[in-house]
């Protein structure tokens, strides 16, 4: 299993490398989200993957969270966009 600053510095690249966003702002398994509402990426199973949350800037303040899914096994981006978390 990778660990979070491993995933962290995946997601810091692959924000940098598709212009999602400027930079991570958090880096958390599934488990250590209780307090926060989950992403909701269809067709994709977050157990066992890193969820880095980016920076973004969202003028309306209601937006979706920007995400990179990192499996958490082998290193590889599963999933970049939004959370479809919003609300």
């Amino acid at each position: 299993m990778i660990d979070r600053d491993t995933a962290w510095e995946i997601a810091t690249r692959t924000l940098r490398e598709t212009g999602l966003g400027t930079g991570v702002i958090d880096v958390r398994l599934i488990s250590e989200s209780a307090a926060h509402r989950l992403p909701s990426v269809y067709n994709l199973d977050l157990r066992g993957c890193w969820i880095a949350y980016a920076n973004t800037s969202c003028a309306s303040g209601l937006c979706a969270s920007t995400i990179v899914v990192i499996d958490g096994n082998s290193g590889c981006v599963v999933h970049a966009g939004l959370a479809n978390d919003e609300g």
